[in-house]
């Protein structure tokens, strides 16, 4: 991982560079849940649910699946359930994004190099960031 990113109804972007912070945000959201679920929307769930594998011990009646590696959703913690979006909405982000004249649209994906290796200590600029920032933000809204 080199990035995370939640946001939280459109209004409050956290991001993180290293896993322990991720769980440590889902830790205190669980403090404050009680008997409720919180539903988190992920586009292509299929892709990060592969790292998040690796992170948190998956049962099998936590995971639904329509193929070995297509995730529609996951649970976690008892209290975190992962939607795909890419699944819900069959568009791209950016298409998703467009169509629904969302204010916070995707970046370029054109001047964000996917190929360039990252890692959590690796400086982002400026743009990589937003870019991280709007594919979250843009999804909420």
């Amino acid at each position: 991982m080199y990035i995370w990113q939640f946001n939280i109804n459109a209004q409050i972007t956290v991001i993180g560079r290293y896993w322990h912070e991720y769980f440590y945000m889902l830790q205190q959201i669980k403090k404050h849940l009680g008997n409720y679920w919180l539903v988190i929307y992920v586009h292509n769930l299929s892709y990060e649910f592969q790292f998040l594998k690796g992170w948190y011990d998956f049962q099998p009646d936590e995971v639904f699946r329509t193929e070995p590696r297509k995730v529609l959703k996951c649970e976690m913690f008892d209290c975190f359930e992962y939607r795909c979006s890419y699944f819900l909405t069959n568009l791209s982000l950016a298409r998703f994004t467009r169509q629904m004249g969302v204010q916070s649209q995707k970046l370029s994906g054109d001047l964000f190099d996917y190929k360039k290796v990252r890692y959590p200590w690796t400086p982002l600029s400026d743009y990589e960031i937003q870019y991280c920032i709007n594919d979250v933000k843009g999804l909420a809204q």
